[in-house]
């Protein structure tokens, strides 16, 4: 049996797929191709493996070639040099640093809870401005960059001079973040507006952001539909299976194109699908 998985997640490795062999209870004859959005972090064990993504590029119309664990096409765009350089972008997982990291802000938590008003808020100052990590420039551009901030720095700034080239910054800086939190929120205000009206106009918005408020399942369906090397794979296969819900709709645009391959969602319907295909 022929098996294509489509999956738009990342970081996807070897016990990856062997875990959804096995979920499939696939036979050891059976052969697996992979269409993904991202990157793998590693060769996987499957026949051919297309990528997508990350971004859509109009100008290019079939995907890039992975190399796989079989080696069977030596003209894979991705090689295994590039798959390393992607997985060191990854952030570490269950690492040692990052429980320490935990604990240490647990204790810090327990020990801010045991202060008062009146002592928090004379160590908020000292503790945003006298720390690299929390820079107040750093986040200018960031949402999480709110009004308590704000005031720590302005608290600090009003220190210096008034023409003070430091405080000149922290006032432009304050300006445009403000700009920024009024723009958002007016911003989100009509969204809410046009998603509580009932006219044509809002209704046409409607449908226009409900076909943009997933970017990546929109970008991997018209990846997907405009290949001819997508089309050879799905019309190749006994069995289809959308991994996430980001890559339903693109299995569904191929299901409607062409004919052929099972397409189901979910392990136990994967089962019975390819039981069926046995037993004709």
């Amino acid at each position: 049996m022929k098996v294509v998985f489509m999956d738009t997640g990342r970081g996807n490795h070897r016990g990856v797929i062997e875990g959804w062999r096995t979920k499939l209870e696939l036979r050891g004859d059976d052969s697996v191709s992979l269409l993904s959005w991202q990157p793998p972090r590693e060769p996987l064990p499957v026949v051919e493996h297309l990528v997508f993504g990350p971004r859509l590029d109009p100008r290019r119309k079939e995907p890039r070639r992975s190399e796989t664990a079989y080696d069977l096409f030596h003209d894979a765009d991705i090689d295994s040099s590039a798959m390393r350089r992607e997985d060191a972008k990854l952030p570490p997982k269950d690492s040692a640093a990052e429980k320490q990291a935990q604990e240490s802000d647990a204790v810090s938590g327990e020990a801010d809870s045991s202060l008062g008003e009146a002592d928090l808020a004379e160590q908020m100052p000292e503790t945003v401005l006298g720390s690299d990590a929390l820079d107040p420039e750093a986040f200018a551009g960031d949402e999480e960059f709110d009004e308590a901030v704000a005031g720590s720095v302005r608290a600090r700034a009003t220190t210096l001079p008034v023409y003070h080239p430091t405080r000149l910054r922290k006032a432009a800086l304050w300006r445009a973040n403000r700009v920024r939190i009024t723009a958002r929120n007016g911003y989100r205000g009509v969204k809410r507006r046009v998603r509580a009206s009932d006219s044509r106009p809002a209704r046409v918005a409607q449908t226009l952001m409900g076909a943009t408020s997933d970017g990546i399942a929109t970008q991997f369906a018209l990846s997907v539909a405009r290949s001819d090397m997508a089309a050879e794979v799905f019309r190749g296969a006994d069995l289809v299976m959308p991994m996430d819900s980001r890559s339903q709709r693109a299995a569904w645009v191929l299901a409607h194109r062409i004919d052929g391959p099972a397409v189901v969602v979910g392990f136990p319907a994967g089962i019975r699908a390819l039981d069926a295909r046995r037993s004709d």
